[in-house]
């Protein structure tokens, strides 16, 4: 497959994306004791590990689905970079940790760029809420504006902004007939509608804020994990 288009002019990481794994790095030696048992060296061969690009081709959806594109269409996902550290407990080897950047290219719609962290010899870093349930395998979809950057898309009161080039929400057609049908809102309405909403963003890009909270989870769980593993004999 030949690489085509501006979407793969961005197939590196970019500089926010960048500053985010190495705060990954930074915040997990210091989070994981006083000590600084935990370190991570860095795998020259990241990029080579595996041929890239790696290509998937993923369906978007399902015979259930009410968009007729998310029945039938199927996105090809091409991991473009990988950046890998071994991960280091007492000055032992237990796992390698990878940070991937997936890009998707669409006709029709904003192009996908997505970053998965990985992890190798412990255990599988569980999906998290910021994935698309139909990609969770390429970690979370960010937003990019024209120039390429990873902007807020949240207003104060967590509504998108306007005037950025996000597509607009709607609610899904059994959703808003009920909205329609029953006015008085109840737990159970305010989760479909937030469960909705979250999944919207899911699929159509998460900003710069999300992606810090993204980072900072996975790193806690991996922080978790760790010390787990570190309390067993090596």
């Amino acid at each position: 497959m030949v690489l085509f288009g501006s979407l793969f002019a961005n197939k590196d990481f970019s500089m926010q994306e960048n500053n985010l794994i190495d705060s990954f790095i930074t915040k997990a030696v210091s989070d994981f004791d006083k000590k600084k048992s935990l370190s991570f060296r860095y795998v020259l061969t990241s990029g080579k590990e595996k041929r890239l690009p790696v290509i998937k081709n993923v369906s978007r959806g399902n015979g259930a689905a009410e968009n007729w594109r998310d029945r039938v269409g199927t996105d090809t996902f091409v991991m473009t970079n990988r950046v890998s550290y071994t991960v280091i407990i007492k000055e032992k080897e237990i796992s390698t940790i990878s940070f991937c950047k997936y890009l998707a290219e669409r006709n029709t719609e904003n192009n996908i760029n997505t970053i998965q962290i990985e992890l190798d010899g412990v255990e599988i870093l569980s999906p998290h809420r910021f994935e698309a349930h139909h990609s969770s395998e390429f970690g979370i979809r960010l937003y990019q504006d024209s120039n390429s950057c990873i902007g807020s898309i949240y207003n104060n009161n967590k509504s998108i902004k306007k005037n950025i080039g996000y597509p607009e929400f709607q609610y899904s057609k059994s959703l808003g007939t009920l909205l329609e049908k029953e006015k008085k809102m109840t737990p159970i309405k305010k989760q479909m509608i937030d469960n909705e909403f979250q999944n919207y963003i899911n699929l159509n890009g998460h900003g710069l804020d999300d992606a810090k909270v993204f980072f900072d989870e996975k790193r806690k769980e991996l922080i978790k994990l760790l010390k787990k593993k570190s309390k067993k004999k090596f």
